[in-house]
């Protein structure tokens, strides 16, 4: 039931990703996201949502795929956006945020199994 649940949040999570990169808050709020800092976080999290979505006894790198497949994606997504454009830096800042989290969750994993 708590996978359901973590699929769901990813889901929406993903949704919203694509809604806010559309969205004039966006570019808003830029000072608040200096070199595009704030991908790290937000796909850190996602990267969290997916591996928690899934059978502990899963493969990590399943999940870091999925997001590395959205952050492809959604850049592609934003070359087509008004005022917004693909960067490749931004696709690079957004592998940090996924390896991060997956170090971090296969630490948590490897030290609930001793």
């Amino acid at each position: 039931m708590l996978r359901l649940f973590f699929f769901i949040l990813s889901l929406l999570y993903i949704a919203a990703i694509f809604i806010f990169a559309g969205s004039s808050m966006v570019s808003d709020l830029s000072f608040f996201n200096p070199s595009s800092i704030l991908h790290i976080p937000l796909y850190g999290i996602l990267t969290t949502f997916l591996s928690l979505s899934m059978k502990r006894s899963s493969r990590l790198w399943i999940p870091g795929l999925v997001a590395f497949g959205i952050a492809i994606v959604d850049e592609i997504y934003q070359g087509f956006v008004p005022g917004r454009d693909a960067s490749v830096i931004d696709g690079l800042i957004d592998v940090i945020g996924i390896v991060v989290a997956l170090c971090i969750i296969r630490k948590v994993y490897i030290n609930r199994s001793v």
